[in-house]
């Protein structure tokens, strides 16, 4: 017997559950937590006015060296997650990005890179496409 489709709510509880006690509160709509740092990176300005579902935005930890393609992501790094969770995260710089999503009917794609806060290493590319 074929499943229901799931709300938005249990999609996202599938990955990062919620854990509080009575109804889940709508979360803070003056930020997004883009980036893997806290209160770090853009708000809620990022988004703009999406005119349709083909309008995207994703954000992943900027690609080490060498790094390119499908890499496994495994971890409990969804807060709240008791057991291991893999996942193949695609990594580009952010020119091929741009030409991947173009390539793919995308008529504009900003993909850039946010600095890191203080010390850390890598930054957060961010990617943001859309169709005209």
């Amino acid at each position: 017997m074929a499943r229901s489709p799931l709300t938005p709510a249990e999609y996202w509880d599938l990955y990062k559950p919620y854990r509080g006690t009575g109804e889940q509160p709508a979360p803070p709509a003056d930020r997004f937590e883009w980036t893997q740092f806290p209160d770090h990176g853009p708000g809620p300005e990022i988004l703009g006015t999406p005119r349709t579902a083909l309008e995207r935005v994703f954000s992943h930890a900027e690609p080490g060296p060498g790094a390119h393609g499908a890499q496994q992501m495994g971890g409990k790094w969804l807060e709240g997650r008791e057991r291991e969770l893999t996942v193949l995260r695609w990594q580009y710089e952010p020119g091929a990005w741009a030409d991947l999503l173009k390539r793919s009917g995308f008529s504009y794609v900003d993909a850039r890179i946010v600095p890191p806060p203080g010390d850390e290493a890598l930054g957060t590319l961010l990617v943001r496409a859309g169709v005209a």
